[in-house]
C-alpha cells in the first residue's frame, strides 16, 4: 500500500550529495571516522593515508584552475561512492587542499571541521546532520 499523494512529501537530497566534509585532523581521527561513513577515498596512500586522487591533483595541477576542475571531479567521485556507504559523506583531507578550495569546486555545502579527536569532529557532524534535517521540505 502506498502513502495517498497529498500526504507524500518530496525526498530531501542524500547527505552524501548535500555535503562535503573538509577535514583538518590527524592520520587516526581521519581512519576511525571512516568506519562511520566519513568517505576520503578508496585508493589511499599506505604511509600518509591521503587519496591518491587529491595527490596526484596537488602534484599534477599546477595552475588554478585546473586544480579546481580536478578536485570537482574528484569530489563528484567520492560523493557518488559515499551514497553507497551507511551514513556516507565526502571527506577531503589534504594538507594542500584548504575549505574554500573545496568551496569554489563544489555546489554542495562544505562544513569545515578541525578536530584532534574522533569525537569532537563526530559531534560536529552529528550537529549538523540535525539541522539538515529538522529543514522543512
Amino acid at each position: 500500500m502506498q502513502l495517498p499523494l497529498e500526504l507524500r512529501r518530496p525526498s530531501r537530497p542524500a547527505l552524501a550529495k548535500a555535503f562535503v566534509i573538509h577535514l583538518d585532523a590527524p592520520k587516526r581521527v581521519t581512519d576511525g571516522l571512516r568506519k562511520v561513513g566519513w568517505h576520503s577515498g578508496f585508493c589511499r596512500d599506505d604511509e600518509t593515508g591521503y587519496d591518491k586522487g587529491l595527490i596526484s591533483i596537488c602534484s599534477d595541477f599546477p595552475d588554478k584552475e585546473s586544480r579546481l576542475q580536478a578536485l570537482a571531479t574528484a569530489i563528484r567521485t567520492l560523493q557518488n561512492e559515499a551514497e553507497a556507504i551507511h551514513h556516507g559523506v565526502a571527506v577531503i583531507w589534504h594538507p594542500e587542499i584548504e575549505a574554500d578550495m573545496v568551496r569554489a569546486a563544489t555546489t554542495s555545502t562544505v562544513i569545515a571541521i578541525t578536530s584532534k579527536t574522533i569525537r569532537e569532529a563526530a559531534e560536529q557532524w552529528d550537529e549538523i546532520k540535525s539541522q539538515f534535517y529538522r529543514l522543512p521540505v
